[in-house]
C-alpha cells in the first residue's frame, strides 16, 4: 500500500449541506503526490455518515470515514491523527473549500524552507452570494522564528485549517488531560508549538471560509468562559514546562498576551453580542485574566514600540490593551463592531 504524503483530517457534524463542497475542492488538488483524507463524522443526524460512506466505496484508496460518538472537534481530530498514516497532517472544515493548489503550496513550502509548520492566507467568503468579505494572513512576512521573538505567535491565527504540522508535533499535543471545547483550536496551536520554532508563511488565501451574514455568534456564558481559561491557562503551563529557562519570561509573556487577546478581548465582545457583559462578568473575566495571566498587564508584548514596529494585529491588541486597562474595552468594541459592519467584513478579533 502506498503511504501518503499528506493526512487530511476533516471533522464533520451533520455537515450534510456542505460535504460535496468540501470533498470536491479535496478531491482537486493540484498536489501531484500521494494524499489521504480522513473524514471524523461526529455522530451526525443528518445522513452525513452515508454521504461520506458513498465517497469511501468510490474513492477507497483515498478516503477513510472513522465514526466518533459526539465528543466534539477536539476528539474528532485527535481520532484523525491517530487514523492518518502521512508523517504531515493538514485539517478542513466540512462547511470549507480549499484552493486547488492547497496542499501543493503548503507542501512546496514545508519541504524548501525545512519549516516545523507551514501557515497560508484565508478568505472570508458570504455563503449567500459568494462574495469575498476579507483577506487575512496574506502580504506577511516569509517566516516567523519563535524562538527568537515568542510574541511572533501573536500573529498566527489559531485555526487549524490554514496550516500543515508535522504530526509528530500534533500527537504531542493531544496528549493533554482536557477535550477542550472553548479555545480548543488555541489550545492545539499553543501545544503544538511547543517544539515548533521555524514557521513559514505562504501569503496567499488557499482556504476559503464561509461565513452567513445571517449567522449570530454562538451562544455563550461565564462557565463556558471559565472552562476556556482554565483549558488555556493548562496549555500554556505545558508549554512553559518545555522551554528553556532562559527564555522561559518572554514564553510566559507572549502565552499572557495571546490569552488577553482572546479571553480579554474576545471573550468580551462573544459576551457583549450575546447581551451577557455585565460588570460581574467583566469583574470574573478580569479575575480569570490576573490569576491565570498575571503577567498580562505589564507584558513586553504590549509596549508601544514593540507593537509599532509589527504593526497589523500588534497595534490592534495595543489599542485593545489600552482600552481595557482604562476601562472603555466595551465601549472600543462597540465602535469596533460598528466598523466592520459599515465596510461589509466579518466580525473576528
Amino acid at each position: 500500500m502506498i503511504i501518503p504524503e499528506i493526512s487530511v483530517v476533516v471533522p464533520c457534524h451533520n455537515s450534510i449541506r456542505t460535504l460535496d463542497r468540501c470533498f470536491d475542492s479535496l478531491r482537486g488538488q493540484s498536489f501531484n503526490k500521494p494524499y489521504e483524507i480522513i473524514f471524523v463524522d461526529d455522530a451526525s443526524e443528518d445522513g452525513t455518515f452515508d454521504r461520506l460512506q458513498s465517497y469511501r466505496v468510490r474513492y477507497p484508496d483515498f478516503v477513510t470515514v472513522v465514526r466518533s460518538s459526539c465528543r466534539g472537534a477536539w476528539s474528532a481530530r485527535k481520532t484523525g491523527i491517530e487514523t492518518a498514516r502521512a508523517d504531515l497532517i493538514a485539517f478542513l472544515d466540512s462547511d470549507d473549500e480549499a484552493k486547488p493548489c492547497f496542499l501543493e503550496s503548503l507542501y512546496k513550502s514545508i519541504k524548501d524552507s525545512g519549516s516545523d509548520l507551514v501557515v497560508c492566507g484565508f478568505e472570508r467568503v458570504r455563503v449567500e452570494d459568494g462574495v469575498v468579505l476579507s483577506r487575512e494572513f496574506c502580504n506577511q512576512r516569509d517566516t516567523i522564528t519563535i524562538n527568537s521573538d515568542p510574541g511572533a505567535i501573536l500573529s498566527i491565527n489559531p485555526a487549524p485549517w490554514n496550516k500543515l504540522f508535522k504530526k509528530a508535533f500534533l500527537s504531542n499535543a493531544f496528549d493533554f488531560p482536557y477535550s477542550p471545547v472553548m479555545f480548543d483550536d488555541l489550545c492545539l496551536l499553543l501545544l503544538a508549538l511547543c517544539e515548533v520554532d521555524r514557521v513559514s508563511i505562504v501569503d496567499e488565501p488557499l482556504v476559503s471560509y464561509f461565513v452567513s451574514s445571517n449567522s449570530t455568534i454562538n451562544s455563550l456564558d461565564m462557565s463556558q468562559v471559565r472552562d476556556g481559561a482554565q483549558a488555556l491557562s493548562t496549555a500554556a503551563k505545558s508549554v512553559i514546562s518545555h522551554i528553556d529557562i532562559s527564555s522561559k519570561q518572554s514564553y510566559v509573556d507572549a502565552l499572557s498576551a495571546m490569552a488577553f487577546i482572546h479571553l480579554g478581548v474576545s471573550m468580551t465582545l462573544r459576551l457583549s453580542l450575546n447581551g451577557l457583559l455585565d460588570k460581574d462578568a467583566s469583574y470574573e473575566i478580569n479575575k480569570l485574566l490576573d490569576v491565570q495571566f498575571p503577567s498580562w498587564k505589564r507584558n513586553r508584548y504590549f509596549k508601544f514600540a514593540y507593537c509599532l514596529s509589527h504593526g497589523g494585529i500588534y497595534i490592534k491588541a495595543y489599542l485593545s490593551y489600552i482600552m481595557y486597562r482604562i476601562g472603555l474595552i466595551s465601549l472600543f468594541l462597540r465602535v469596533y463592531r460598528l466598523i466592520t459592519e459599515s465596510i461589509n467584513i466579518d466580525i473576528k478579533w
